[in-house]
Protein backbone atom coordinates (compact mmCIF):
# COMPACT_ATOMS: atom_id res chain seq x y z
CA UNK A 1 0.00 0.00 0.00
CA UNK A 2 1.71 3.30 -1.01
CA UNK A 3 0.69 6.57 1.36
CA UNK A 4 0.17 10.23 -0.14
CA UNK A 5 1.94 12.48 1.92
CA UNK A 6 -0.11 15.09 -0.25
CA UNK A 7 -3.07 13.99 1.35
CA UNK A 8 -2.40 15.32 4.55
CA UNK A 9 -3.11 18.52 3.40
CA UNK A 10 -6.31 18.28 3.21
CA UNK A 11 -8.69 20.54 5.45
CA UNK A 12 -5.98 22.14 7.08
CA UNK A 13 -5.04 26.05 7.08
CA UNK A 14 -2.08 28.00 6.39
CA UNK A 15 -1.28 31.99 6.79
CA UNK A 16 0.15 33.06 4.64
CA UNK A 17 3.65 34.59 4.81
CA UNK A 18 7.00 35.56 3.29
CA UNK A 19 8.42 32.27 4.70
CA UNK A 20 5.85 29.92 2.81
CA UNK A 21 4.20 32.09 -0.01
CA UNK A 22 5.33 33.74 -3.22
CA UNK A 23 2.96 34.28 -5.96
CA UNK A 24 0.63 31.47 -6.06
CA UNK A 25 2.98 28.68 -4.80
CA UNK A 26 2.96 27.77 -1.23
CA UNK A 27 5.99 25.87 0.21
CA UNK A 28 4.46 23.31 2.83
CA UNK A 29 7.61 20.69 4.36
CA UNK A 30 9.60 22.03 1.70
CA UNK A 31 7.39 21.13 -1.43
CA UNK A 32 6.30 24.05 -3.28
CA UNK A 33 2.27 23.47 -3.93
CA UNK A 34 0.72 26.05 -6.86
CA UNK A 35 -2.69 27.47 -5.75
CA UNK A 36 -5.27 28.03 -7.24
CA UNK A 37 -8.37 29.85 -5.54
CA UNK A 38 -11.44 31.70 -6.52
CA UNK A 39 -10.56 34.79 -5.37
CA UNK A 40 -6.89 36.28 -5.31
CA UNK A 41 -4.78 35.51 -2.12
CA UNK A 42 -2.00 37.49 -0.89
CA UNK A 43 0.38 37.51 2.34
CA UNK A 44 -1.48 37.64 5.42
CA UNK A 45 -4.48 35.45 4.31
CA UNK A 46 -5.84 32.03 6.44
CA UNK A 47 -6.84 29.67 3.54
CA UNK A 48 -8.25 26.11 3.75
CA UNK A 49 -7.17 23.19 1.42
CA UNK A 50 -10.35 22.08 0.31
CA UNK A 51 -8.87 19.70 -2.48
CA UNK A 52 -5.68 18.52 -4.06
CA UNK A 53 -4.95 17.75 -7.57
CA UNK A 54 -1.89 16.76 -8.82
CA UNK A 55 0.76 19.70 -7.40
CA UNK A 56 -2.50 22.21 -7.26
CA UNK A 57 -3.88 23.00 -3.49
CA UNK A 58 -7.59 24.32 -3.90
CA UNK A 59 -7.99 26.28 -1.41
CA UNK A 60 -10.81 28.95 0.18
CA UNK A 61 -10.17 31.80 2.07
CA UNK A 62 -10.68 31.18 5.93
CA UNK A 63 -10.33 32.22 9.36
CA UNK A 64 -7.86 30.83 11.99
CA UNK A 65 -8.70 27.77 13.40
CA UNK A 66 -6.93 25.23 15.75
CA UNK A 67 -4.97 23.38 13.04
CA UNK A 68 -3.34 26.61 11.40
CA UNK A 69 -0.01 25.66 10.08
Amino acid sequence: MSYNFDQRLLHQTFVLDHDNYDVGMLRVNGIYYQLQSDVPVSIGDVVYVADIVGNQLIVQKGDLGDDSI
